[in-house]
Protein backbone atom coordinates (compact mmCIF):
# COMPACT_ATOMS: atom_id res chain seq x y z
CA UNK A 1 0.00 0.00 0.00
CA UNK A 2 1.34 3.61 -1.34
CA UNK A 3 1.24 6.14 1.27
CA UNK A 4 -1.05 9.25 0.29
CA UNK A 5 1.27 12.32 -0.96
CA UNK A 6 1.62 15.35 1.20
CA UNK A 7 -0.83 18.12 1.39
CA UNK A 8 0.12 20.75 -1.06
CA UNK A 9 1.30 23.87 0.23
CA UNK A 10 -0.93 26.96 0.83
CA UNK A 11 -0.05 28.44 -2.05
CA UNK A 12 -0.06 25.88 -4.98
CA UNK A 13 -3.52 25.02 -3.44
CA UNK A 14 -6.48 25.62 -6.39
CA UNK A 15 -8.57 28.78 -5.29
CA UNK A 16 -12.56 28.91 -5.69
CA UNK A 17 -13.14 31.80 -7.91
CA UNK A 18 -15.24 34.64 -6.59
CA UNK A 19 -17.18 35.62 -9.56
CA UNK A 20 -20.42 32.87 -9.06
CA UNK A 21 -20.77 34.17 -5.38
CA UNK A 22 -20.45 38.03 -6.66
CA UNK A 23 -23.04 37.20 -9.29
CA UNK A 24 -25.40 35.83 -6.71
CA UNK A 25 -24.88 38.28 -3.91
CA UNK A 26 -24.82 41.41 -5.94
CA UNK A 27 -27.41 40.14 -8.62
CA UNK A 28 -29.98 39.43 -5.36
CA UNK A 29 -29.17 42.71 -3.71
CA UNK A 30 -29.83 44.65 -6.72
CA UNK A 31 -32.99 43.29 -6.87
CA UNK A 32 -34.34 43.28 -3.65
CA UNK A 33 -33.19 46.72 -3.47
CA UNK A 34 -34.87 47.66 -6.92
CA UNK A 35 -37.64 45.84 -5.50
CA UNK A 36 -37.92 47.80 -2.15
CA UNK A 37 -37.44 51.06 -3.88
CA UNK A 38 -40.48 50.07 -6.56
CA UNK A 39 -42.62 49.44 -3.44
CA UNK A 40 -41.71 53.08 -1.93
CA UNK A 41 -40.57 51.40 1.36
CA UNK A 42 -39.27 54.41 3.51
CA UNK A 43 -36.04 54.56 4.19
CA UNK A 44 -34.92 53.25 7.75
CA UNK A 45 -33.45 56.17 10.27
CA UNK A 46 -29.45 55.51 10.21
CA UNK A 47 -28.95 55.09 14.28
CA UNK A 48 -26.03 57.62 14.06
CA UNK A 49 -27.61 60.35 12.73
CA UNK A 50 -30.34 59.93 15.05
CA UNK A 51 -27.96 59.48 18.07
CA UNK A 52 -25.48 61.89 17.57
CA UNK A 53 -26.42 64.57 14.83
CA UNK A 54 -23.15 62.83 12.79
CA UNK A 55 -24.11 61.28 9.23
CA UNK A 56 -22.91 57.18 8.61
CA UNK A 57 -20.45 56.93 5.48
CA UNK A 58 -23.83 55.33 3.94
CA UNK A 59 -26.33 58.47 5.10
CA UNK A 60 -28.33 59.50 1.80
CA UNK A 61 -27.66 56.23 0.03
CA UNK A 62 -31.71 55.66 -0.52
CA UNK A 63 -32.61 58.96 -1.90
CA UNK A 64 -29.68 58.73 -4.12
CA UNK A 65 -30.53 55.24 -5.07
CA UNK A 66 -34.00 57.13 -5.83
CA UNK A 67 -32.29 60.14 -7.98
CA UNK A 68 -30.12 57.54 -10.10
CA UNK A 69 -34.02 55.78 -11.13
CA UNK A 70 -34.94 59.16 -12.47
CA UNK A 71 -31.47 59.45 -14.29
CA UNK A 72 -30.85 62.73 -12.04
CA UNK A 73 -26.90 62.36 -11.64
CA UNK A 74 -26.45 65.29 -10.19
CA UNK A 75 -28.52 64.82 -7.52
CA UNK A 76 -27.08 61.36 -6.92
CA UNK A 77 -23.65 62.52 -6.63
CA UNK A 78 -24.67 65.08 -3.92
CA UNK A 79 -26.39 62.99 -1.74
CA UNK A 80 -23.98 60.06 -1.97
CA UNK A 81 -21.04 60.05 -4.23
CA UNK A 82 -19.29 56.74 -3.38
CA UNK A 83 -22.99 54.96 -3.12
CA UNK A 84 -23.43 56.70 -6.80
CA UNK A 85 -20.35 55.11 -7.94
CA UNK A 86 -21.01 51.75 -6.76
CA UNK A 87 -24.56 51.79 -8.12
CA UNK A 88 -23.37 52.54 -11.33
CA UNK A 89 -20.35 49.79 -11.38
CA UNK A 90 -22.58 47.20 -9.96
CA UNK A 91 -24.03 46.18 -13.67
CA UNK A 92 -20.88 46.09 -15.57
CA UNK A 93 -19.80 43.75 -12.20
CA UNK A 94 -22.17 41.62 -12.64
CA UNK A 95 -21.93 41.41 -16.42
CA UNK A 96 -18.63 40.48 -15.73
CA UNK A 97 -18.67 37.95 -12.79
CA UNK A 98 -21.57 36.18 -15.17
CA UNK A 99 -19.24 36.27 -18.39
CA UNK A 100 -16.34 34.83 -15.96
CA UNK A 101 -18.94 32.09 -14.64
CA UNK A 102 -19.92 30.91 -17.97
CA UNK A 103 -15.81 30.66 -19.06
CA UNK A 104 -16.32 33.75 -21.59
CA UNK A 105 -14.09 35.74 -19.90
CA UNK A 106 -11.09 34.78 -17.64
CA UNK A 107 -11.65 35.59 -14.12
CA UNK A 108 -9.57 37.79 -12.30
CA UNK A 109 -6.47 36.67 -10.52
CA UNK A 110 -6.51 36.96 -6.82
CA UNK A 111 -4.29 39.51 -5.54
CA UNK A 112 -1.82 38.41 -3.42
CA UNK A 113 -1.35 39.62 0.48
CA UNK A 114 0.52 43.29 -0.56
CA UNK A 115 -1.96 43.30 -3.56
CA UNK A 116 -4.82 43.17 -0.81
CA UNK A 117 -3.80 45.16 1.88
CA UNK A 118 -3.46 47.94 -1.08
CA UNK A 119 -6.72 47.25 -1.98
CA UNK A 120 -7.73 47.39 1.21
CA UNK A 121 -6.20 50.86 2.13
CA UNK A 122 -7.84 52.51 -0.95
CA UNK A 123 -11.16 51.28 0.11
CA UNK A 124 -10.84 52.41 3.19
CA UNK A 125 -9.28 56.19 2.40
CA UNK A 126 -12.80 55.97 -0.68
CA UNK A 127 -14.83 55.80 2.42
CA UNK A 128 -13.03 58.41 5.06
CA UNK A 129 -13.63 61.29 2.19
CA UNK A 130 -16.80 60.28 1.41
CA UNK A 131 -17.91 60.14 5.25
CA UNK A 132 -15.81 63.30 5.11
CA UNK A 133 -18.18 64.94 2.39
CA UNK A 134 -21.42 63.61 3.98
CA UNK A 135 -20.27 65.70 7.09
CA UNK A 136 -18.86 68.44 5.25
CA UNK A 137 -21.91 68.93 2.96
CA UNK A 138 -24.84 68.95 5.87
CA UNK A 139 -27.12 67.75 3.63
CA UNK A 140 -28.40 64.98 5.57
CA UNK A 141 -31.00 65.63 7.73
Amino acid sequence: MRPSPPPLPPTTRAKRPAEPLLLAVGGGATLAGLLWLKLGAPAPPCPLLHLTGIPCPTCGATRCLQALLVGDLPAAFGWNPLIALLVIGTPAALLYAALATLGILRPFAHPGPRAARALAAGAAALLALNWGYLIAAGKIS
